[in-house]
């Protein structure tokens, strides 16, 4: 007889075949470290939008700042006026005297820049309609409504007035060139004027108005 131990089967130290394997790890922490890559690159992605925002916001701001200002000290007091509405009604100045500011806009139908610009200042003036501190008013030189007629169609809802003797555009405005831009404070004193077009319908140029009005 042989030993007892002869009769024990020795245990294989190998794995069957048939044995589910261990799943791998390494998918796992690479699902974990794509998400942490995700995460970051979306954060570092909006600080970035946020700082072109901002970088943009502030552009349009230098962009806004007047060709004249006035403190109210030194302004100019604009008279009282009347001009007539595309109505056929006439409207003076001091029919607005309630509000704390007014911008006064001059332009011409035969100027390419100031038909681009109506639709931003129709969207400005919806904009202070809104808010009830202010009004814009548009004055066309031109010699008669049938020129102003065709732009209107950009600026439907402007006040639109009709200065075909450039009476109130030069004679008392002063105006140069089209488009320009005037900004009168509570005493209806010309606090700020802007030469050329602008983003009318942003809102830090909304603000800046506002402030040359009141500053």
């Amino acid at each position: 007889m042989g030993y007892r131990g002869d009769m024990v089967r020795k245990t294989p130290s190998h794995t069957s075949p048939m044995s589910p394997a261990a799943p791998p790890r390494f998918p796992i922490f690479a699902w974990v470290v794509g998400l942490l890559l995700v995460g970051l690159m979306s954060t570092l992605f909006a600080r970035s939008l946020a700082d072109v925002r901002e970088a943009s916001a502030q552009a349009r701001h230098r962009f806004a700042a007047p060709n004249f200002e006035a403190s109210a000290t030194h302004a100019a007091a604009v008279p009282d006026f009347a001009l007539t509405d595309r109505f056929g009604q006439e409207v003076r100045l001091s029919r607005f005297a309630s509000l704390d500011y007014l911008l006064v806009h001059i332009w011409t139908p035969d100027c390419d820049t100031c038909l681009a610009e109506l639709p931003a200042l129709a969207e400005l003036d919806h904009q202070l309609s809104q808010e009830g501190r202010a009004a814009l008013l548009t004055i066309a030189v031109a010699d008669n409504w049938e020129r102003v007629a065709p732009a209107l169609s950009q600026g439907a809802d402007l006040r639109v007035f009709l200065d075909p003797e450039d009476r109130v555009a030069k004679g008392i405005f002063g105006a140069q060139q089209y488009p320009e831009m005037f900004v009168l404070d509570k005493q209806r004193r010309i606090r700020a004027r802007f030469d050329g077009p602008r983003p009318w319908n942003t809102v830090s140029v909304r603000q800046f108005l506002a402030q040359c009005a009141q500053n």
